[in-house]
């Protein structure tokens, strides 16, 4: 599985943003794939490897600066994320949309920035959206947390109300997640 080198970004720029003066150290820190990514230039649009693109990095950020809690960095992360590529004239298209287009809309994009996994919706009403995500190998599970922050701060900025995302994940017989990503507001 790949992922856009955008989300490689975020996860850098989050480390930036929240460590900066600890952003070399972290670096030096990651596994040695990891650290091939993230001691060169990330281009936006190219493709990386999603385990030492995403996951490894976030483990790395939860041991350094999180207790080890990896669960809460994946979860902070995503929140970021969505602040990051929320900004300028996407918040204000998102302010003005209703968080049913937004969501509808994330399943789409979120099929051009993971290749090897998707996502679809599989129900959708005025304060709820189910969505199926297929792909995730079983040690990105981590991945899913990123998600709920994502999407839990997503929401807030489209309408600043209160909601919960729930995932329910089993494994395939290929060793991937098949997870069901539940989120609701008020």
């Amino acid at each position: 599985m790949k992922i856009k080198g955008t989300s490689v970004l975020s996860t850098l720029h989050f480390v930036k943003t929240k460590f900066p003066s600890q952003i070399q150290i972290w670096i030096e820190s990651l596994p040695e794939d990891s650290k091939k990514i993230f001691s060169n230039p990330i281009i936006a649009a190219q493709w990386y490897a999603f385990i030492p693109g995403m996951i490894e990095p976030t483990e790395k950020i939860g041991e350094m600066f999180y207790n080890g809690d990896k669960t809460k960095t994946a979860y902070e992360t995503g929140k970021f994320s969505a602040e990051e590529g929320l900004k300028g004239i996407y918040k204000i298209f998102v302010k003005i949309a209703s968080t049913k287009f937004v969501l509808r809309k994330t399943s789409q994009i979120f099929n051009t920035y993971y290749d090897g996994a998707s996502m679809e919706i599989l129900e959708q009403t005025d304060n709820t959206a189910v969505f199926k995500v297929l792909g995730i190998q079983t040690e990105g599970r981590l991945f899913f947390e990123r998600l709920k922050g994502w999407m839990e701060k997503t929401i807030e900025i489209v309408n600043n109300k209160p909601i919960a995302i729930t995932t329910k994940e089993t494994t395939n017989s290929f060793g991937n997640i098949e997870a069901i990503v539940t989120a609701k507001w008020q």
